[in-house]
């Protein structure tokens, strides 16, 4: 898992997590993102972008009552890419 920020200044690589043992839950990504949140200051992320895995969604829910000034969103393009690949899936 990688965590990156954008600010006026730029983009840059916040961390880093090899952990492919462990089961990514909603629990276990809403901590990971959480405790950067709470490092970072929470008055200064206004938004946390993901793809939409359901262990993502799950971690959004969990972000919802914690933080609900926090906006969770959907990497677009993992959206447009599923919403391409289902039209792909349709017969003719």
């Amino acid at each position: 898992m990688n965590l990156c920020v954008n600010c006026k200044q730029g983009t840059c690589f916040l961390s880093s997590k090899e952990d492919s043992e462990a089961s990514h839950t909603g629990v276990y990504i809403f901590d990971y993102v959480d405790k950067f949140i709470e490092d970072i200051g929470a008055q200064n992320v206004v938004q946390v972008v993901t793809d939409n895995a359901s262990n993502n969604m799950a971690a959004t829910d969990l972000l919802k009552i914690k933080r609900p000034n926090i906006f969770w969103t959907s990497c677009g393009t993992h959206t447009s890419n599923l919403k391409l690949e289902g039209i792909g899936k349709q017969s003719k």
